[in-house]
């Protein structure tokens, strides 16, 4: 690095710079699945958590908006039929949002 100081006197050093990012979210314990993925919009959503907790769906497009948002109850598993043929053909981000974790998967619109 070079640095001028108001006298017009400069300095010269070396800096490093180690720089990490860490996101830490929480570990999902249980298991999220799919089916089948790509869809056209009508897909099967399957749940199994390790305890009973409160479940909440959000599925945003991939500008990060909130397309579709469902309370999913309290629950240890749950499989549930979507029918989401109002949203576009594209990729969009699944996640299931419990009381203690959360889990995101990608999941692919195709056109009719």
């Amino acid at each position: 690095m070079r640095v001028r100081d108001s006298a017009g006197c400069i300095i010269r050093e070396q800096v490093s710079l180690d720089a990490w990012v860490n996101i830490d979210e929480p570990e999902f314990g249980g298991k999220m699945t799919l089916l089948p993925n790509p869809n056209r919009g009508d897909f099967w959503l399957k749940i199994e958590l390790n305890s009973p907790q409160d479940m909440e769906l959000h599925i945003f497009d991939m500008k990060g908006q909130l397309v579709y948002l469902e309370s999913l109850g309290h629950h240890t598993s749950l499989k549930k039929h979507l029918q989401l043929h109002q949203l576009p053909a594209g990729l969009y981000l699944l996640q299931i949002q419990t009381e203690t974790e959360m889990v995101r998967e990608k999941l692919l619109i195709l056109n009719e």
